[in-house]
């Protein structure tokens, strides 16, 4: 919140705005970058399971090392280079993001172009989304479980891991259990041992993340800050886009979207899409 007032004020000119871009654009072709020379030459991260990662192979995952929080990071990009007509970049984003076999992705990717699409008429936004589809089928599934489109264990994690969420959210749905008590409270009421996984302290979906931790008061709070939202902007794409990713892992609370989110809020106006 802090960091989103310090660009508001900060880089007020039009010219520091469009420094913010560049360097936001800039930021995305240096994750692409080692992105794909993770998937090249080191795509097999099976030895990170001891470390809490889980046992990627064969999946674009940069320096995030997640597939699907690198998905979104890189369809923040995407979104950012069609909307300033970069579309060879989008394009090799589009690459980078298929090779990530993250369906949560490719969903927030063909919601949020048809969204760019009705605001701004451009149809060849609508190519990237077909694009995505066409390539699917022919994309390359060496023999790991996470390349498989049709899998189902992770679904049924999920699953699993929102009824949790609604009994940490019974357990105080006014103010809910705090911020920073997920995995403290794993291990009170699910008997969950030790932390050793990234994911302990969040909840596979941002909506009951804010339910569980902050409550009713805190959901009526996110709702109230999601209507004041520039919805026609930039900004408003790419918050479709994080949304809709939201509903399947703690996207909205990672801080490496997080970060773009606030500089894109700090600089963004109803105008932004059709001055580009």
């Amino acid at each position: 919140v802090l960091f989103y007032f310090f660009v508001r004020k900060n880089y007020a000119t039009p010219q520091k705005r469009e420094s913010l871009i560049n360097g936001l654009l800039l930021l995305n072709i240096v994750i692409l970058v080692f992105g794909f020379i993770q998937y090249f030459f080191l795509p097999d991260l099976r030895f990170l399971k001891s470390l809490g990662w889980d046992d990627h192979y064969f999946r674009l995952v940069s320096t995030f090392l997640d597939p699907t929080f690198t998905g979104i990071i890189l369809l923040m990009g995407l979104i950012l280079a069609l909307s300033k007509k970069h579309y060879f970049l989008g394009l090799i984003n589009l690459a980078a993001i298929a090779l990530t076999y993250s369906r949560s992705t490719y969903l927030a990717l063909i919601i949020s172009l048809v969204y760019f699409f009705f605001l701004t008429k451009r149809k060849i936004i609508l190519i990237f989304p077909v694009l995505l589809l066409i390539a699917i089928p022919f994309l390359p599934r060496p023999s790991s479980e996470g390349v498989k489109l049709e899998r189902t264990y992770s679904i049924y994690q999920k699953f699993d891991d929102y009824k949790k969420g609604l009994v940490l959210f019974a357990k105080s749905p006014v103010f809910g259990i705090g911020f920073n008590n997920v995995c403290a409270a794993r291990r009170q009421y699910f008997k969950v041992q030790g932390a050793g996984s990234h994911s302990c302290p969040g909840i596979d979906n941002s909506f009951l993340f804010v339910l569980a931790t902050t409550g009713i008061v805190g959901a009526i709070y996110l709702t109230y800050l999601l209507v004041k939202v520039p919805w026609r902007s930039t900004f408003g794409v790419v918050l479709v886009a994080v949304l809709t990713h939201a509903m399947f892992t703690n996207t909205l609370f990672y801080p490496f979207v997080m970060g773009p989110l606030a500089i894109l809020l700090a600089i963004s106006s109803d105008k932004d899409l059709y001055s580009s």
